[in-house]
């Protein structure tokens, strides 16, 4: 089955060297599990990801910047990745199922999700418990704009001869 990631593309050279392994997935506010956070849907526009900009005063304070070092939030929408994954594959799990299942308080996952653009995004959300090697990633996208169906697709591995 199809999926996408979205990345920021500070990101994509260790992606492209290591895989996709990395992301936090939230269960309480203080407590996260790490696994890559997936989606059906093709736009990264509402579901919660960051946009590049710069830290305010206070976030780097609360963060432990010190307030006249510069620092930024990446573009987390800037970067559409394409994986094929088998949905028998036991280490992907679709989220709410996966979030039900691990008890994950109902209420944080009404905030997770109002935060992630509400039930129509989530019910698209997917959970990969593991390394999708590189050599699985179909394709990225890098915007040539502002919006997603602007992208140039270019494939990661060499089409078939």
């Amino acid at each position: 089955m199809k999926f996408y990631h979205f990345t920021a593309k500070e990101y994509l050279p260790r992606i492209l060297a290591s895989g996709l392994s990395r992301g936090d997935v939230p269960k309480t506010p203080k407590k996260s599990k790490n696994a890559v956070w997936l989606t059906t849907d093709i736009d990264a526009s509402g579901h919660g990801l960051s946009e590049a900009r710069e830290l305010t005063y206070v976030e780097k304070l609360l963060s432990g910047i010190p307030p006249e070092e510069p620092a930024r939030f990446p573009d987390k929408r800037a970067i559409r990745i394409e994986v094929d994954i088998d949905l028998n594959d036991p280490a992907l799990r679709k989220w709410d199922r996966w979030a039900t299942a691990n008890n994950v308080p109902r209420s944080w996952r009404r905030r997770l999700e109002s935060l992630g653009g509400g039930r129509g995004k989530a019910v698209t959300w997917w959970l990969y418990f593991g390394t999708i090697p590189s050599e699985r990633l179909v394709a990225y996208d890098i915007p040539t704009g502002l919006l997603l169906h602007d992208c140039i697709s270019t494939p990661l591995l060499p089409e078939a001869a």
